[in-house]
């Protein structure tokens, strides 16, 4: 009688940790499943756009930064016209 009654204290004193480790289980699962979801759906915004290929200053010169967003090495804002650093490419 007193091996039965020690049992029922021990499985009674037990029960609210392994209720602890599957509800931390079923929480640790559903978080990988949205995070999963997360990583499959890119927003459209988040998605960059590559720059226009060297679309700024004179491509002949030989200064040309080769950059979208500057328009030659000695000269980044320009503009090409008359410059005085101009040197055609050879």
């Amino acid at each position: 009688m007193i091996l039965v009654e020690i049992l029922l204290i021990f499985g009674l004193s037990i029960f609210p940790a392994l209720m602890s480790l599957r509800s931390l289980q079923t929480s640790h699962n559903r978080t990988r499943q949205r995070l999963r979801m997360a990583g499959n759906t890119v927003p459209p915004f988040a998605i960059p756009r590559p720059p226009k290929p060297y679309g700024i200053g004179n491509l002949n010169c030989r200064y040309n930064a080769k950059s979208s967003y500057l328009r030659c090495a000695i000269n980044p804002a320009g503009p090409c016209e008359n410059c005085r650093h101009y040197e055609p490419l050879e």
